[in-house]
């Protein structure tokens, strides 16, 4: 099935009053287009200030420049969690429900799960303003997120292998 999630999550982010919801500041907001499998003609019409990046080596530098971010469920999660980035985990496929509900479980992310109903949208524009007006959610998750994914995880299993075979 397609999912054409960029015009969706573009039409819901029109809608969000930023400068009210911010109380006049601003987060610098990332959404992983190509994860969510986006379509960047309609976010490049939106009138939204949006940077999008395309062909990059590595996605460690703009995820710490980046205040909230929305992603898939896939791999990324892992990686904004890592980088105690407070982030809307979105399950598109089922391959990425175990992802985000183990971050979820751990109040490490918000968690969204699509569908093509109009529901959707209402529950990723109450998500989204969650997410931007809750900066002690924020730094909750910030802090979940880390001690989740503490990048010791390789050290851990090759532990494991090496006990296994003693």
């Amino acid at each position: 099935p397609s999912v054409q999630i960029g015009h969706r999550v573009s039409s819901v982010l029109r809608e969000i009053d930023f400068n009210e919801t911010l109380m006049h500041g601003m987060l610098s907001f990332l959404m992983f287009a190509g994860a969510l499998h986006a379509d960047f003609s309609a976010i490049k019409k939106s009138r939204l200030t949006i940077n999008i990046f395309e062909n990059i080596s590595s996605i460690a530098p703009i995820i710490l420049e980046s205040d909230i971010a929305l992603t898939a469920g896939g791999f990324t999660t892992f990686e904004l969690a890592a980088m105690s980035t407070p982030f809307i985990g979105l399950v598109l496929w089922k391959n990425q429900y175990n992802n985000v509900e183990c971050l979820s479980n751990q109040d490490a992310l918000i968690p969204l799960y699509y569908s093509q109903g109009r529901v959707f949208d209402q529950e990723l524009r109450n998500a989204l303003s969650i997410l931007i007006s809750d900066d002690n959610l924020r730094v909750a998750m910030s802090k979940n997120a880390r001690n989740v994914v503490d990048g010791k995880g390789a050290n851990r299993i090759s532990q494991e292998i090496v006990r296994l075979y003693e």
